[in-house]
């Protein structure tokens, strides 16, 4: 593929079209706001992942309790389904 100079990888826009467009932006203290709300939520969201992945490697710990329990026959897992209710 050809690249013109000046140009962009999309046909028919060019970097000079673009240096002359008005783009609409918050005032500063706007985006400081902004920035900061972002920040907050990102920590926020950061914590619930974490307390998530915490939640499921503690899951697969009891599940792997509960195997070797069954296995090793320290519980019953025998008499749970009876043969009228399959």
């Amino acid at each position: 593929m050809a690249f013109e100079a000046g140009g962009t990888a999309i046909k028919h826009i060019y970097i000079s079209r673009l240096a002359r467009m008005t783009v609409a932006a918050p005032e500063r203290s706007e985006q400081r706001d902004i920035a900061a709300f972002l920040d907050c939520e990102s920590t926020r969201i950061d914590a619930l992942v974490a307390k998530v992945r915490e939640a499921i490697d503690r899951l697969k710990e009891l599940r792997t309790a509960l195997i070797s329990a069954a296995v090793t026959g320290k519980i019953d897992v025998r008499g749970g389904v009876t043969e009228t209710e399959r």
